[in-house]
């Protein structure tokens, strides 16, 4: 181990020993293996860069561009909920019938078990007018897990 020179310690050296260059007095590959080709002209002329940066300036977004402010309501004067986030109560002569019937036939439905939210529309009805439950045929427990 003592004539074996550690990897890193010999990177070290030789990063601290190389000499520095800036990016821009480095030759372009190209450069390096066809010496006849030109360098490239440079980035932009003085006055094309600030005119450049003028222009960006003028058209950047500002913090209001991304911003918007909500409504928001208090206690005193709460604003009303969406139409969308309302629910009816459960409720109307087809949901009574069909809950009558999954008594009747002793019929557990998945709707009750997961404590659907949707459950007063679906067996009721809903848009369509066409009444539906989700029947379990193995008991009386959903054991899917749901969440």
């Amino acid at each position: 181990m003592h004539g074996r020179r550690h990897p890193a310690a010999s990177l070290a050296r030789a990063l601290t020993q190389a000499p520095s260059r800036s990016i821009s007095s480095t030759p372009s590959l190209l450069q390096t293996l066809d010496p006849s080709v030109p360098s490239p002209p440079p980035a932009a002329e003085p006055g094309r860069l600030v005119e450049l940066r003028r222009r960006l300036q003028a058209d950047a977004p500002s913090l209001g561009d991304f911003a918007y402010s909500v409504e928001v309501g208090t206690r005193q004067r709460p604003l009303p909920k969406p139409k969308w986030m309302k629910e009816t109560v459960p409720g109307g002569a087809k949901y009574a019938a069909i809950k009558a019937k999954l008594r009747e036939l002793k019929l557990h439905t998945v709707c009750e078990e997961a404590r659907c939210p949707n459950l007063g529309e679906c067996w009721s009805g809903g848009e369509t007018g066409t009444a539906t439950a989700t029947v379990m045929i193995l008991g009386d427990t959903c054991t899917r897990g749901c969440r």
